[in-house]
């Protein structure tokens, strides 16, 4: 696990993990049950794969643009993001099945350790995420890592149970969960000791900064007007609203606002758009394309009806 191009120091982040186990574990039961059973099945230590699910914690830098919007003629619901990570990473994202014991059946975009990243369960509840929390630099507390907290979040079944969880965990980091089901839509932005939702609009545009007033003021977010993440929002806007004039948001209008053209990633060399997730929740449907500008062609997974 690599920060600004340094190797952290694993036993360090290994120390912290025994606190965040105890948060996993009590806040987010599911998670902490799949978590020993990839330690016993792999014999890999349990405090490395808990330091692996805190790793945007540790790493804490600028990724992922997303949007989720609910159609105001069907009302059907989609989402998507990229998913803009350093590019010797892309070899190793993949979608994965999984099922836990007396929960959800879910299908993940996911890496080796961060087997839930982004993506749906059976029920149709699905999640897409930005980073966020970078200006300043919002540090880390002890709490319930993010990846467990999505982990944890793809068992619910609806949108209104998954804002029930979030309200009521400690979280130790930032984000922008962007989360729907075949019927609702809402954002949820955090930052640790803070958690704010929004449910009353039909789309919501993320990159990687707050949107909410209340996040803003409690991180004391400055920004110049012209910085690349509002940038990158307001490009994300043109592009669905040149969608919306032409009809129906789908999965294709999705795929459109995030792919484009022309690139609304402007990172440094460190990192690049290395795939785009696209979810609709009524089909139970994940589309994966690899690479970024250009991309391949979607690859599209599918939950068995039966």
């Amino acid at each position: 696990m690599l920060k600004n191009d340094r190797i952290l120091d694993w036993s360090g982040e290994r120390q912290k993990a025994v606190t965040h186990e105890r948060f996993i574990k009590k806040y987010t039961p599911f998670t902490h049950k799949f978590l020993m059973g990839v330690a016993r099945a792999t014999k890999v230590d349990r405090l490395d794969l808990v330091t692996l699910l805190a790793h945007e914690e540790i790493v804490h830098q600028p990724h992922c643009s997303g949007v989720c919007v609910k159609d105001g003629t069907d009302q059907k619901t989609v989402l998507g993001q990229t998913w803009d990570w350093p590019p010797r990473y892309a070899p190793f994202g993949d979608v994965v099945e999984y099922e836990i014991a007396d929960g959800e059946h879910v299908m993940s975009y996911q890496f080796p350790g961060l087997w839930a990243a982004t993506g749906l369960n059976k029920s149709g509840l699905s999640l897409i995420w930005t980073g966020v929390g970078y200006y300043p630099n919002v540090k880390p507390r002890d709490g319930v890592p993010t990846y467990a907290i999505i982990s944890e979040l793809l068992q619910k079944k609806s949108v209104d149970e998954a804002i029930e969880f979030l309200v009521n965990i400690p979280n130790a980091g930032s984000f922008a969960f962007l989360i729907a089901d075949k019927n609702k839509i809402a954002v949820i932005e955090a930052a640790p000791g803070k958690l704010v939702v929004e449910q009353d609009a039909n789309i919501y545009l993320r990159a990687n900064h707050y949107d909410n007033p209340i996040l803003k003021e409690f991180t004391h977010q400055n920004m110049p007007s012209d910085h690349e993440s509002i940038r990158r929002r307001e490009i994300l806007e043109l592009r669905f609203r040149a969608q919306a004039k032409k009809g129906k948001l789908n999965i294709a209008a999705i795929q459109r606002i995030l792919g484009g053209s022309k690139k609304i990633s402007n990172y440094s060399q460190a990192n690049a758009t290395i795939a785009m997730i696209a979810i609709d929740p009524a089909e139970l449907e994940l589309h994966l394309t690899r690479g970024g500008f250009p991309f391949e062609a979607p690859k599209i997974f599918r939950f068995s009806r039966q």
